[in-house]
């Protein structure tokens, strides 16, 4: 029998800093679900994410934090253009989730006020973020499962 896969691709990142915080950019595809994939950085020099948001068309989520691989689904953002509705909620979204990751100080030096005042700044880099690339094959094994929410 053979091996059950899922293709995955990527565009390439591109940062946005904004409000005190990096957005980290890229296009994304998972089977046949894909879209805007946003982590969200203390710095554009930081090593990991503290958050990472899957604007999927079918499957919109996020990770709080961006290292836990168990997807928190977005059900607000079923049914709309999930880039949109996100935009229109994130500088209320932003600073409870960047407490609930485990960072407090940078929740606290947020700025919110520019990132509503700039958000079309933000909405551009996600339009124009490149294309996924060529997919590559990943065996589609229960962790992976679990992890897409199968």
């Amino acid at each position: 029998m053979a091996e059950e896969t899922i293709a995955i691709a990527s565009g390439e990142k591109r940062d946005l800093d904004l409000g005190g915080l990096c957005f980290r950019i890229c296009k994304r595809a998972i089977g046949d679900d894909g879209g805007p994939s946003v982590e969200v950085l203390s710095e554009a020099s930081a090593e990991e994410p503290i958050l990472r948001f899957d604007l999927f068309r079918g499957d919109p989520h996020c990770h709080v934090p961006a290292s836990d691989q168990k997807p928190r689904p977005l059900a607000k953002l079923r049914g709309a253009d999930p880039t949109e509705s996100w935009l229109g909620d994130l500088a209320e979204l932003l600073p409870p989730l960047i407490r609930e990751a485990g960072d407090e100080a940078l929740a606290d030096r947020t700025d919110v006020q520019t990132l509503s005042d700039q958000i079309d700044r933000l909405r551009s880099a996600i339009r124009d973020a490149p294309e996924p690339g060529e997919p590559t094959l990943h065996p589609l094994t229960p962790e992976m499962r679990k992890v897409l929410g199968g």
